[in-house]
């Protein structure tokens, strides 16, 4: 059971934009950041959670990995039919926010129940942007789709479940030469949350056409390779509830698109560089994978002419 003070600051962080549509308020800044005397490093000194032993991100260490033959990975209303959103600043980065009773929903693969889409959080950084790494290298930005057990109702019901969420991580590595243009329709619309705390309702539309290249059109279903494990929110309380779906293939991001992500402002109008948390160690956790179309898990991404990944060392 997560306590009643982790329970409220979570439901806040989730529904902020949807509150913020509704009522005319704004999120105020959360209690914790990402580099400086509230760093990662500190977390756990407020949320024991962050101390915990199924914490995220991790490396994907593909060598690893056990192959599985989960049934197919379903994606229902993602692209199709054009909706409205909420884009919000959330003091520490961007977010794509859908409103309550959202159709769209993902189910199979390693979930046992369906999963409806709540919101989408974008992570990036000066250079290593993206959250998780595969084989040590990280990507320019990392999309999160998180996701709340259906059965739950709620995602503030789900969060009391060892189960209750599901994230699926897409990860972005930089285009030198040209933009993607399906990720067009949310990069027009940063200049408008630039702003800490600020939110911006966005008319009907198709925000998530970027997923095309996860969502088999004559099945509906992911025919890309993928790899799953149990671990955390990212950021406090550290919740460790999450059920992780990384895409193994990433998307080509316009460098100049990843420039606009930067420009978004934080705590004290200050630029938001970098929002990711260092990462976690795995701790024994299975880690498991999908073979699907695509690169072969045996073989490193090509560089060129797509910048798409640099490795830590």
């Amino acid at each position: 059971m997560i306590p009643a003070l982790e329970l409220k600051l979570i439901t806040i962080l989730f529904f902020a934009s949807v509150v913020s549509a509704q009522y005319g308020t704004q999120l105020q800044p959360p209690d914790y950041s990402y580099s400086g005397q509230n760093g990662p490093l500190t977390w756990a000194q407020k949320y024991d959670s962050c101390n915990g032993q199924k914490q995220s991100p991790i490396d994907i260490t593909t060598s690893s990995a056990t192959k599985m033959d989960f049934p197919p990975l379903n994606w229902t209303d993602y692209i199709d039919p054009a909706r409205s959103c909420t884009l919000m600043n959330n003091w520490q980065g961007v977010q794509l926010m859908f409103p309550p009773g959202s159709e769209a929903r993902l189910r199979g693969g390693p979930l046992a129940s369906d999963y409806v889409l709540s919101y989408v959080i974008f992570k990036w950084g000066n250079e290593l942007g993206s959250e998780h790494s595969i084989d040590k290298y990280f990507y320019g930005l990392e999309a999160q789709l998180v996701h709340f057990k259906k059965s739950a109702v709620s995602i503030d019901a789900a969060l009391n479940q060892p189960d209750g969420l599901a994230i699926v991580s897409i990860m972005f590595g930089i285009n030198l030469k040209s933009n993607l243009s399906d990720l067009d329709p949310v990069v027009s619309n940063l200049k408008s949350v630039t702003t800490g705390g600020s939110t911006q309702d966005l008319p009907s539309g198709r925000y998530m056409n970027w997923l095309r290249k996860y969502i088999n059109s004559d099945c509906g279903c992911t025919k890309e390779t993928y790899y799953t494990y149990m671990g955390s929110v990212t950021n406090p309380p550290c919740s460790e509830n999450v059920i992780w779906i990384i895409m193994a293939n990433p998307l080509p991001i316009g460098q100049n698109q990843l420039k606009e992500f930067q420009k978004v402002k934080g705590i004290a109008d200050a630029m938001v560089a970098e929002n990711k948390r260092p990462l976690q160690q795995v701790n024994g956790r299975k880690l498991q994978y999908k073979q699907g179309s695509g690169i072969p898990m045996s073989q490193p991404l090509m560089l060129v002419p797509i910048l798409f990944l640099i490795k830590a060392f």
